[in-house]
């Protein structure tokens, strides 16, 4: 009887180390870490996603109203003293046109 003989390759298990490959050619080794497991999610989290999408939202509106209020307040007070110089360059003019008839009489 012949006997066959049966070559069997044992695996040990992987070891820490494993090499990647990169673009220079060089093999690098480094230490691969033990897997981390995601933060456990609480069943309500989608509603307290909700409330913090929300509360951005309002924050987010409050903000535009407040910015929009600032530039109305600015362009009331730019126009307030546009007129007020307006008036103040009309008031001269109407002083050096009066003094000028003076003096022409």
């Amino acid at each position: 009887m012949a006997e066959r003989q049966v070559k069997v390759e044992v695996q040990s298990p992987p070891s820490p180390l494993v090499e990647v490959p990169s673009s220079d050619d060089s093999k690098a080794l480094y230490v691969v870490s033990e897997p981390q497991t995601p933060p456990k999610k609480l069943a309500s989290r989608g509603s307290l996603d909700r409330d913090v999408a929300l509360a951005e939202l309002t924050k987010e509106k409050k903000l535009s109203y407040v910015k929009a209020w600032e530039e109305g307040e600015k362009t009331k007070n730019d126009k307030k003293a546009e007129k007020r110089n307006a008036e103040v360059a009309a008031w001269e003019d109407k002083k050096k046109a009066a003094i000028f008839l003076e003096l022409k009489i």
